[in-house]
């Protein structure tokens, strides 16, 4: 299968002026009619140019390279954000350290944290908790039906305003409206979109896709310390 004027044979560039000339034999070889091997040549030569142009990359540049890329930002996501709210004694340590948190349900006089101050930042957790497990089920479908890219950006929306949210509750908040609650259940189900976004990321290698997801459960269950690290930041003295 070698036409004129091709160097070296065998390259893309013969076979497709072996195909163009000699459409009877392709078309015999490839079991479809004459016509229809004409119509297949330019498509057929455009696969051929592509890998061809594929095979003169670096290994960097490489798309294996960049779904490995792709893997490791995943999984650092989903030991940062995805369930950071289960190290929540940690964080509460903090809130309640701050001094500015549900202090206004606390009477003149009374010590802190207040018995209503408590029981305001656990109805907090709870319903931060609850929503992680709420919102499994419609997470899943999301990124299933849209795919890991609308939700990563669901995840990364709902990440940063209820971390905004959090830094904000105390000036912008009321008693009839509970930014910090709401603020909270939000970083919550950011981190269940952020796992399930991480579930479908280890399928880009599917010899390695078992290890890969239970890499990204681990990192789930492990993210929970990212709380108490902050908390032995916090009391070095970095706030």
């Amino acid at each position: 299968m070698s036409g004129r004027g091709c160097s070296p044979p065998g390259t893309w560039c013969c076979t497709c002026r072996y195909m163009e000339t000699r459409f009877e034999e392709f078309a015999d070889l490839c079991a479809i009619s004459p016509a229809h091997a004409a119509d297949a040549v330019p498509s057929v030569c455009l696969s051929l140019k592509h890998r061809a142009a594929l095979s003169l990359l670096s290994p960097m540049e490489l798309p294996n390279f960049r779904h490995a890329v792709l893997i490791a930002l995943s999984l650092i996501a989903v030991f940062l954000f995805s369930g950071i709210i289960f190290g929540w004694a940690s964080f509460e340590y903090m809130l309640v350290k701050e001094g500015k948190f549900y202090t206004s349900l606390c009477e003149d006089g009374e010590s802190q944290p207040c018995e209503a101050q408590q029981v305001a930042l656990n109805n907090a957790f709870a319903a931060a908790s609850t929503a992680v497990s709420l919102v499994a089920l419609p997470a899943g479908w999301f990124v299933d039906t849209y795919g890991p890219a609308y939700g990563a950006i669901v995840s990364g929306t709902l990440e940063v305003a209820g971390l905004l949210g959090i830094a904000l509750c105390e000036r912008v908040g009321s008693v009839e409206v509970d930014i910090f609650l709401y603020s909270l259940v939000a970083i919550a189900v950011a981190g269940s979109f952020t796992m399930f976004t991480g579930y479908s990321m280890p399928f880009l290698f599917p010899s390695s896709a078992t290890l890969l997801v239970s890499a990204t459960s681990c990192l789930f269950d492990g993210s929970c310390i990212i709380f108490p690290a902050i908390r032995m930041l916090y009391d070095t003295g970095v706030s």
